[in-house]
């Protein structure tokens, strides 16, 4: 009887711990280029600003967040874009894409993986801003392990302001 009196204070303890709930985590708020953006964090995670480059990371994981024209001149369809980007970054083939919308502007999402083996899957997300394009991507670490952070990272998307640009 005295165990069954001690054990169910614990369990009351342990339950409502259980029943906490994390404090939400604020959207950080991204400039990249022309891009002003807010994000919210998946847990675990840190922002790196890099100036025109923002970087995510968690351990060996990295995803990146940067201004398409950036990473170099383009012209055509997202799709295109898209395309090009991964073929001159890289020697990888497409395993799939996908078109949706992030808060009202055009995005296709790519799925990569080496053109040889078919391993090491990265994903690219491109999104129309008013004719300039945010690139994010999956830069290193285990896919697998990083999918499900890099996918509420985009669902948590927002563009706060689109800026004039120079050209």
């Amino acid at each position: 009887m005295k165990r069954l009196a001690l054990c169910i204070p614990l369990f009351a303890l342990a339950a409502l711990a259980a029943c906490e709930t994390e404090e939400p985590v604020p959207p950080v708020t991204i400039q990249a280029g022309s891009h002003s953006i807010a994000v919210t964090l998946p847990n675990g995670w840190e922002h790196l600003d890099y100036g025109s480059r923002h970087q995510l990371r968690r351990g060996t994981a990295r995803i990146s967040i940067e201004e398409m024209d950036s990473l170099g001149p383009y012209v055509g369809s997202a799709a295109r874009r898209a395309l090009v980007r991964l073929n001159e970054m890289e020697r990888r083939d497409i395993a799939s894409t996908r078109e949706f919308e992030v808060t009202g502007r055009s995005a296709i999402a790519v799925d990569t993986w080496d053109h040889l083996s078919h391993q090491w899957r990265k994903r690219f997300v491109f999104v129309n801003d008013l004719g300039n394009y945010l690139a994010l991507y999956t830069m290193s670490g285990q896919f697998e392990n990083m999918e499900g952070a890099f996918d509420s990272l985009v669902t948590s998307l927002t563009f706060t302001d689109s800026l004039p640009c120079d050209r």
